[in-house]
């Protein structure tokens, strides 16, 4: 073995210390190994520990989307619905509209012909009383002439 650029060989006593130096510096890459492999554990749990969270991050989110998607689905339905309500509503106000409209139509018929059947009754009475005046003078009129016939 040789000693580095100078060929000379080395004494015990430094092969001694050089490999006292080599156990040394190796004690103390293995307590650096050992140290990291605690970290990498440490680091290792950290990694799991994240997969796990952002696993279950989207879970939720899936989960999250289902039920969005299951409201927007309801929504659409509501929306739907809601639409053929308000064109019933809508046609049900139309109808009721034109049934107003045809009811009030018909009263004011119904009053029209009540007011022509009121004025015929009046006029039927008036010419009933004339009439019946007429004949209660032709009645006294002749009760008269009777009267005369009998007092003469």
């Amino acid at each position: 073995m040789t000693n580095g650029p100078i060929d000379q060989p080395m004494s015990n006593d430094e092969l001694r210390a050089l490999v006292a130096s080599n156990a040394r510096a190796i004690a103390g890459l293995q307590q650096k190994i050992d140290s990291n492999a605690g970290s990498i554990a440490n680091s290792q749990k950290l990694i799991d520990s994240n997969a796990r969270a952002i696993q279950a991050l989207n879970q939720a989110r899936e989960a999250d989307n289902f039920r969005v998607s299951a409201d927007l689905l309801d929504l659409k339905n509501l929306e739907r619905n809601n639409s053929i309500l308000m064109g019933q509503l809508t046609s049900a106000v139309h109808t009721t509209s034109t049934k107003v409209d045809s009811f009030v139509d018909e009263g004011r018929a119904d009053r029209a012909e009540a007011r022509r059947e009121r004025q015929q009754n009046a006029d039927e009475h008036a010419a009933f009383r004339e009439s019946f005046q007429s004949m209660l003078g032709e009645i006294m009129q002749r009760l008269n002439q009777i009267w005369e016939r009998l007092s003469a």
